[in-house]
C-alpha cells in the first residue's frame, strides 16, 4: 500500500468526521486517561498521520527517559508498515524523520523553558510545524490556566494545531462519571476537543467528552488496539 492510500483509509479520518473535522490550526485537543493506558500511543499515531501527509510535527515530551518517544515512533511506524503492507517502509521512515522534531524536558522542568525552546526553533530555523504535541505535562501541579492560554497564543502565532496528554489517578474512575478530576475541570472550557481513554479487555475505548461547542458529543466509533497500539474502527 502506498502512503496516500494509508492516509485515506486511516481510522483517524473517522475521528475527524466524529469531531467536526478534528482540531484546526490554533486549536487544542486533549487525550486524558490514567497512567499507562495509551495517551502517548494516540499522540504518536496522530503525529505519524500528519507526517504521512507531508506535514511537520514538533513533539515535546516531559518523560524521565529521553529515548522514550523515539522508541514509540519507531514501534508504531513499524506496526503501521507491517499491518498495511507499506511500500519502501524504511526509506519512508527516514524521510518522515526529517519532518519531525522531538524536544525532551525533565518532568520538573519550568514550562517557560519549553516555550522559549519552541519559539526559538520556529523563529531561528526553517522548520515550520503543523502540529505541536505536549506529552506528559503535569496538569495536577502546573499552572494550567496560564499554560493553556500561552499555548493557544503560540499555536495561533505559528499556525499549528496542538494535542496534549493529561493524566488522572488510577483510583479516580472518572471515565464513567459525569465529573472531571478537579485539576482537569479547569481545562474543559479552554480546549476544543477532550477525549477520555477507557481501558477494556483487549482495547481502549475513545470517549468524546467535549467537541467544540456541542453540548452532547456522540461516542467516537474508534478504539485503541492494545496489541498494535493503533487507533482503529470498532
Amino acid at each position: 500500500m502506498i502512503r496516500r492510500e494509508i492516509v485515506e483509509k486511516s481510522a483517524l479520518r473517522v475521528l475527524e468526521k466524529s469531531t467536526q473535522g478534528g482540531i484546526k490550526k490554533g486549536e487544542i485537543g486533549v487525550f486524558a486517561s490514567r497512567h499507562g493506558v495509551g495517551k502517548t500511543a494516540c499522540l504518536v499515531h496522530l503525529a505519524i498521520d500528519q507526517l504521512l501527509q507531508g506535514k511537520y510535527v514538533i513533539h515535546i515530551s516531559f518523560s524521565d527517559k529521553p529515548t522514550h518517544i523515539i522508541d514509540w515512533y519507531d514501534d508504531i511506524f513499524s506496526t503501521l508498515g507491517r499491518t498495511t503492507g507499506l511500500e519502501h517502509a524504511q526509506s519512508l521512515h527516514d524521510e518522515l524523520a526529517k519532518k519531525r522534531v522531538i524536544m525532551h524536558f525533565s518532568p520538573r522542568s519550568n514550562m517557560d523553558h519549553a516555550y522559549q525552546a519552541l519559539e526559538a526553533l520556529v523563529k531561528n530555523t526553517e522548520f515550520s510545524s503543523d502540529m505541536v504535541i505536549f506529552d506528559g505535562y503535569d496538569f495536577e501541579h502546573g499552572e494550567t490556566d496560564l499554560f493553556l492560554k500561552e499555548l493557544r497564543s503560540l499555536a495561533n502565532k505559528i499556525g499549528a494545531m496542538v494535542w496534549i496528554s493529561a493524566s488522572y489517578h488510577r483510583e479516580e474512575n472518572y471515565a464513567i462519571e459525569t465529573t472531571l478530576p478537579h485539576y482537569l475541570q479547569s481545562i474543559y472550557d479552554k480546549v476544543d476537543i477532550l477525549i477520555f481513554l477507557i481501558p477494556d479487555k483487549d482495547c481502549v475505548h475513545l470517549r468524546l467528552i467535549k467537541d467544540h461547542d456541542l453540548l452532547h458529543p456522540e461516542m467516537v466509533p474508534l478504539v485503541l488496539d492494545s496489541e498494535t497500539l493503533l487507533i482503529k474502527e470498532k
